[in-house]
């Protein structure tokens, strides 16, 4: 990730603007395991920010590894975990980039990342091969995205088709479940599509 764009996300987290960053866990996160469709394992939060679903993940269960790749919302997320005593493996990483070693998870949650990448139209390939090899058969992964601009504005919205052709043949739409958590979103401009790694 250029430098700049490091930049600018620290800056936003200093200034404070991060409309995103609610200080509550994503809602279909919270349906998802209280439903019980994921259950706790090893999980792997693919930009974390301040940390708030990772934390909620630990303290439900889960082994937790989150990364993002600013040092300021990294360290106000480590010091919201010490302070509520939940252990949570932050890293300052790029994830289109990501060379620490790692086994793979039971479950990956991305909040924006993905969904990021697809309006800049960069290194989407490498989210893939990241998301691979962070993934074994069987893996879960929650993705939370913006629905389609109705007026049609570039680079403000994603379909469900779009985004799971460029899943390709590697995850499998549980389509029920999806949209079980769509019911729980507080949220019309959201949707939530969780996938399962396939054997291919």
């Amino acid at each position: 990730m250029p430098e700049s764009a490091v930049f600018d996300w620290n800056l936003d987290y200093l200034s404070h603007q991060t409309p995103w960053d609610t200080g509550q866990p994503a809602p279909e996160l919270r349906q998802a395991i209280e439903s019980g469709q994921i259950r706790p394992g090893r999980a792997f939060e693919l930009g974390c920010g301040r940390g708030t679903d990772a934390m909620y993940l630990a303290y439900n269960g889960f082994s937790v590894t989150a990364v993002d790749y600013s040092s300021v919302a990294l360290a106000h997320a480590r010091v919201l975990a010490a302070e509520a005593n939940i252990p949570v493996e932050f890293l300052e990483a790029d994830i289109c980039h990501f060379a620490h070693p790692i086994k793979p998870v039971d479950f990956v949650l991305d909040c924006g990342c993905y969904e990021h990448l697809r309006q800049t139209d960069q290194h989407r390939a490498e989210y893939m091969a990241t998301l691979r090899r962070i993934t074994q058969v069987g893996s879960q992964y929650l993705l939370l995205m913006r629905r389609p601009d109705p007026k049609g504005h570039s680079g403000t919205g994603n379909s469900i088709q779009d985004v799971l052709a460029e899943f390709g043949d590697d995850f499998e739409w549980d389509k029920a479940a999806s949209a079980d958590l769509d019911r729980s979103s507080e949220s019309l401009d959201h949707w939530s599509l969780l996938l399962i790694r396939g054997s291919k």
